[in-house]
């Protein structure tokens, strides 16, 4: 069998979710977010301080980082399952660690070469047929967040290259290169 566990990382509104859906779709991995776990955490174990919004991204990252090993080890025993683990709160850093221990691999989305009015054009578009937490933004709030993940993409861009992780750019030509991806040869690459 290939991989058993493929972690797909990056910034918001970058291809995370779709990518995780057309893996469902195409390849039947199973998809956990672990956003939607972090949403859970906040609620039920606040003292664990693993929640969106509030705390510094590398906080809660490291906060993160024991459970996301512990339920990846034990889903890569899992015989028969293949699994698309998405989450924004996850450093291609922490990947060389994740590879060492158990059968994973990582892809991270960003937009590092778009320009600011072409993703909020985007986003827009994208908000106006699925419900996107993007609409309650004014204009002037999504310029400012978009201006920042594009600077974020642009480190995480540079982050993947230092530690070996493959990084999808999707600035242009978005789902031409979620398509690509998911083409068995390019997913062959991510086996690896």
């Amino acid at each position: 069998m290939g991989l058993k566990t493929l972690i797909v990382g990056g910034i918001t509104r970058s291809g995370k979710s779709e990518f995780c859906k057309r893996m469902v779709q195409y390849h039947h991995y199973s998809h956990v977010s672990i956003d939607s776990e972090i949403f859970a955490f906040k609620h039920v174990y606040p003292e664990l301080n693993i929640r969106f919004g509030t705390l510094d991204y590398d906080v809660i990252c490291d906060n993160l980082l024991p459970f996301l090993t512990k339920q990846l080890e034990h889903m890569s025993r899992d015989n028969g399952f293949q699994y698309v683990v998405e989450t924004y709160h996850i450093r291609p850093s922490d990947i060389p660690r994740l590879r060492a221990s158990m059968n994973c691999n990582a892809v991270f989305f960003g937009f590092p070469t778009i320009s600011v009015d072409q993703k909020v054009r985007d986003i827009r578009e994208y908000s106006a047929n699925n419900s996107c937490w993007t609409e309650e933004l004014s204009e002037e709030e999504l310029y400012s967040s978009v201006q920042r993940y594009i600077t974020k993409s642009q480190a995480l861009r540079d982050e993947c290259a230092a530690h070996d992780v493959r990084f999808v750019d999707t600035s242009s030509k978005f789902c031409a290169t979620l398509d690509a991806l998911i083409d068995k040869s390019e997913l062959s690459a991510l086996e690896r």
